[in-house]
């Protein structure tokens, strides 16, 4: 019996942990376009996006396009992390980010532009390793990136209006999450944990724009208002995972297995206000600001779970537990808007064009800093601050950025915590005639 409770105690902790697992790793509220050319800027690009990576920021944006294009966007992400506690030694990860096409057309005299584009929206890939110490010791790695793809087309009304339309269908590619503990003389003299996890996420929103450019009125500015539809992101995914508690007199083994989950989540509209001035004619300041439509969001959690326990090498104990729950969660986030502020200088050597890039950011993210009594005190922001160059030919721009992007705050036990992300970025342009 006591071993029973001791067994029941024990997948109620997992399950919960798990849980807490996901939800902590599987959100992201950073929904930004993609380039080297935009995150040099630190992101403060919807009024400027004139070239193909402007699929990904603004519909509106590739009304400006005069010749086809063909752009791609890749970076490399790796991750400082240190805690009170916790360290983990973060190995670095590759990502193709983007991938787009853009062909304008003429229609009356009026410019009609349409492209299609991938785009990597949210990144969860990481691999990595704790520093082990005496009593413990963990590695994990995940491949998972949700996708989109997103038919893209604009027209200008006349030379001061533009407006854009895409639509976004949401997918994951390299869905596999891999994670490996091994804690001793915790539970039982030495204790290992094992879990797989394949997702598979869908949905579907769309973007609308309208760009005006004030260049017809002898006034350097470009302005734009967009808007970003509301987007119920679903997550489909089979857990498994296996538990091993070792005695030097034997081995009890637990299995559990989560099957048939699905998470739907509920991102908010997001209302992107941006302008761009350039001053003289090499100088571009540029800034974007959104605001995040939270009220009485949803987040739905459907799950039926299966347990299995069993002891080796002592008398056998077997249960089957099957389990449903249908639960759904209700948030207000008030909190997660975003501005950008960055600017572009363009060297302009014989041989072709030079810029030069510098911009910050704030990133709101899900966790909250928690006081000494483990209460709530303010939503934890990270900030991001960016640079980049690059080269623009005749019939190629190549950019280049680097961005770091960290937080600072107290977790629930009041630990202190600080992770940076580093993202080097690699984009290019082709133009095509």
């Amino acid at each position: 019996m006591q071993r029973m409770l001791l067994l029941s105690g024990l997948i109620f902790i997992i399950v919960q942990v798990e849980a807490q697992f996901v939800y902590d790793y599987t959100y992201d509220f950073d929904l930004l376009g993609k380039g080297a050319r935009a995150a040099g800027m630190a992101y403060a690009f919807n009024a400027v996006a004139d070239d193909a990576t402007a699929l990904s920021w603004n519909p509106a944006g590739i009304v400006q396009i005069k010749k086809p294009e063909l752009g791609f966007s890749n970076s490399i992400k790796n991750t400082e992390y240190r805690h009170a506690i916790l360290e983990y030694d973060y190995k670095a990860v590759y990502s193709f980010d983007f991938f787009g096409f853009v062909y304008p057309l003429k229609l009356k005299r009026k410019n009609l532009v349409l492209g299609a584009s991938y785009q990597n929206k949210m990144n969860f890939k990481y691999n990595f390793e704790n520093l082990p110490s005496e009593d413990s010791k963990m590695y994990g790695k995940r491949n998972l990136t949700v996708n989109s793809v997103s038919l893209s087309g604009a027209f200008s009304i006349t030379r001061f209006i533009g407006i854009g339309l895409s639509y976004n269908q949401w997918f994951s590619l390299g869905n596999k999450m891999e994670n490996h503990e091994y804690l001793y003389k915790k539970y039982a003299d030495e204790y290992t944990f094992d879990r797989n996890i394949n997702y598979s996420y869908s949905g579907h929103n769309f973007t609308a724009g309208i760009l005006l450019d004030f260049s017809p009125f002898q006034v350097p500015l470009r302005y734009t208002l967009k808007y970003d539809s509301k987007l119920w992101l679903t997550d489909v995914y089979d857990f498994t995972g296996r538990e091993e508690l070792i005695h030097y007199d034997g081995a009890d083994t637990i299995y559990l297995n989560l099957l048939n989950v699905t998470e739907k989540f509920e991102y908010p509209g997001i209302i992107t206000s941006g302008f761009a001035y350039r001053i003289g004619n090499y100088l571009t300041l540029a800034c974007d600001f959104d605001i995040q439509l939270f009220r009485d969001n949803s987040w739905i959690y459907d799950f039926s779970q299966t347990r299995r326990y069993f002891t080796d090498g002592q008398e056998t104990i077997y249960i089957d537990d099957k389990g449903y729950e249908d639960v759904i969660f209700f948030y207000d986030f008030v909190a997660f808007n975003q501005y950008r502020i960055g600017l572009e200088y363009i060297l302009h050597p014989e041989f072709g064009y030079i810029p030069v890039r510098a911009g910050y950011k704030n990133s709101p993210t899900e966790m909250n800093t928690f006081n000494k009594y483990k209460k709530p005190v303010k939503r934890t922001m990270a900030n991001s601050i960016n640079c980049g160059t690059g080269i623009t030919l005749k019939r190629i721009s190549i950019d280049l950025a680097y961005e770091a992007n960290w937080f600072h705050r107290m977790d629930e036990e009041f630990r202190d915590e600080k992770k940076i992300d580093h993202f080097f970025i690699l984009s290019a342009i082709w133009y095509i005639k």
